[in-house]
């Protein structure tokens, strides 16, 4: 994906803006379905959806702070008045800190780092530890929704999702692009726009959460 650059003072940048939010006191949700994205990226996705479905709140948790700055950059550069989407700079493994005694309706995982080494396998976001934490703040019948670029990642996913029995599979496909139905609904993301034009295959999985 390509090496950030880190800005140096991003942690002091990112509080000028009134989408991230510091602390768990800081978050007002209503009464609307709450979306999570599990790494915000620069972030076109959560801002395209936040815009497009003005009745759900769209929460997207960033553990990289120069990312997190350069996503409410974005969000502020598109001048819309957002009441629905919310920012926090921290680790998902502490997401249920913020959430408190709130459940999500969907969770959306854009194109993680795959972990490539064997050993580093528990860091992927779809390992049973993280899919454990997935199914405490998921509601029932609710769904997750995995891209990636990784055929690796694609197939550990699926292992794990089985082996976990906390989920069941509802769709999964090897390219997204030659599923036309599928890429009508379909938000890009920076780095799926890139994978796309340079014709690499896009892995998607849909998997809903058991009673």
């Amino acid at each position: 994906m390509g090496r950030i650059r880190k800005k140096q003072n991003a942690i002091e940048l990112i509080k000028e803006y009134s989408w991230l939010k510091q602390n768990s006191d800081d978050i007002r949700f209503n009464n609307n379905p709450i979306y999570l994205e599990i790494g915000t990226g620069k972030g076109e996705f959560i801002l395209t959806n936040a815009k497009k479905f003005p009745n759900i709140n769209f929460f997207g948790i960033e553990k990289d702070t120069t990312i997190v700055w350069k996503a409410l950059k974005k969000i502020s550069a598109s001048n819309e008045k957002l009441n629905n989407l919310f920012i926090i700079n921290d680790d998902v493994i502490r997401i249920n800190d913020w959430l408190g005694d709130f459940k999500v309706s969907k969770i959306y995982i854009n194109f993680p780092d795959p972990w490539f080494k064997k050993r580093h396998s528990q860091n992927r976001l779809t390992s049973l530890k993280f899919l454990s934490l997935y199914n405490d703040i998921l509601l029932p019948n609710c769904e997750i929704e995995l891209k990636t670029d990784n055929q690796n990642l694609f197939e550990f996913s699926i292992d794990n999702i089985n082996e976990s029995k906390k989920f069941i599979i509802v769709y999964l496909t090897k390219d997204l692009y030659k599923d036309n139905k599928m890429l009508q609904q379909n938000i890009l993301t920076e780095y799926e726009e890139r994978f796309v034009k340079q014709n690499k295959q896009i892995f998607k999985i849909i998997f809903r959460k058991c009673n």
